[in-house]
């Protein structure tokens, strides 16, 4: 059988075709740092000693850059790896709290504040008991604080942050309920079927109780040293803390008050000679925040300290009071004061509290208010012990103030 010059062409594309795939099975790939590397020159070879005629040559042509081509291709789909998904995170913010940033100091008298974090430093001002303050920044054991007026550096040994601040201020009255409508109800459960101890006026506060109500729509209070509770909806739960001072401050505020200690012992002086007890000068102070059971708390206390004198003699321990509340160096609550340990007797030996569960005079009550509202008749004394110490001060009733 005898073959054309196009027969013997197809049939050497289909031999080089043959060729081809076995070199492919039999040669395998070269890789180089670049990349794959084929053993294009040995087809190109094949190819190019075959004799094709010249129409075909062209196709030829196409068909071994297209082979080389798809093996390239090939090669690098295997070079590059799968990329791996990012992995997503979502992390929740965390809570902040006012006593993150924020702080109360823990002392029984006053703590000191520099200029610098050093006990060493000037001495810019003082915080007392409960005052609170900024947190600034935070320098080894100390703190820098702004507090009103005054800014410095205190020992971080005398201050409650975080929850131990919280906890502390739960448990000093310092969170208070206010009431936003007349006739606030305090209950003795957290429910309208609770009994009712009491009701209250609008702008009348409460301190809140250490350990907060677990029935929705409550806030639990303090009233006369029970767990009592009233509706969420009619209050406004706010933070109350004082703020210290500074230097020059705290030197006005000792001025006053050796100015008002001189004038009582002054006016016990002119007193005692002309043995006159009952002619006094009342003064007016600023007036202190106070509640109906302020007021009650109070006027129980006359009761039980002067009950049986007259009405000045009852308002003097009702001054005392509230001289110390004023002063900065007693606690700065009607409560803190009467309660402070080693203080006022009748609040530690179940005096006042049988006296709060019975009759208080009205004469006790006008004292209280009185007071309360700022007539002080003892020159801003902050003491008063029974005449028949011997102590040196104003005499009023059965007692000297001094």
């Amino acid at each position: 059988m005898k073959f054309g010059k196009r027969e013997i062409g197809c049939i050497s594309i289909v031999g080089l075709m043959l060729g081809l795939f076995l070199g492919a099975m039999v040669n395998p790939t070269v890789k180089t740092d670049t990349g794959v590397a084929r053993n294009d020159s040995a087809v190109a070879g094949v190819i190019a000693n075959v004799d094709f005629p010249v129409e075909q040559e062209a196709n030829v042509a196409v068909m071994k850059v297209n082979l080389v081509s798809e093996t390239m291709e090939g090669a690098a789909e295997e070079e590059v790896p799968a990329e791996e998904e990012p992995q997503v995170t979502t992390e929740e913010p965390e809570e902040v709290s006012y006593w993150d940033s924020h702080l109360v100091v823990k002392v029984d008298e006053s703590l000191n504040v520099r200029s610098r974090a050093s006990k060493n430093a000037k001495l810019v001002g003082k915080m007392f008991p409960k005052n609170g303050a900024k947190i600034l920044k935070e320098t080894g054991n100390w703190y820098k604080i702004k507090s009103g007026n005054l800014r410095g550096f205190v020992k971080a040994s005398y201050c409650l942050t975080g929850k131990k601040a919280e906890r502390y201020a739960k448990k000093h009255g310092m969170y208070r309920a206010t009431a936003l409508s007349g006739g606030l109800r305090i209950r003795s459960k957290a429910s309208t079927d609770g009994k009712i101890y009491t009701v209250v006026d609008k702008g009348s506060s409460i301190a809140t109780a250490k350990r907060p109500c677990k029935v929705e729509g409550w806030v639990a209070v303090n009233y006369k040293g029970k767990r009592a509770f009233v509706s969420e909806e009619y209050v406004k739960v706010s933070l109350r803390t004082s703020k210290g001072m500074t230097m020059k401050e705290y030197n006005a505020k000792l001025a006053k008050e050796a100015a008002a200690k001189k004038a009582a012992e002054e006016a016990a002086r002119t007193q005692r000679s002309s043995r006159s007890t009952e002619s006094t000068t009342t003064t007016q102070q600023s007036s202190v925040d106070a509640n109906v059971d302020d007021v009650t708390l109070l006027a129980a206390l006359i009761q039980c300290e002067a009950g049986t004198q007259n009405y000045q003699g009852q308002l003097a321990v009702g001054a005392v009071v509230c001289n110390r509340i004023r002063s900065g160096r007693y606690p700065n609550s009607l409560r803190g004061v009467i309660y402070q340990r080693g203080q006022f007797g009748p609040a530690h030996s179940g005096i006042l509290a049988r006296r709060l569960n019975g009759t208080i005079a009205s004469s006790c009550y006008r004292a209280a208010r009185a007071a309360l509202g700022g007539e002080d008749n003892v020159g801003g004394a902050l003491h008063f012990q029974s005449v028949r110490t011997g102590i040196q001060g104003l005499v009023i009733g059965g007692h000297v103030f001094f």
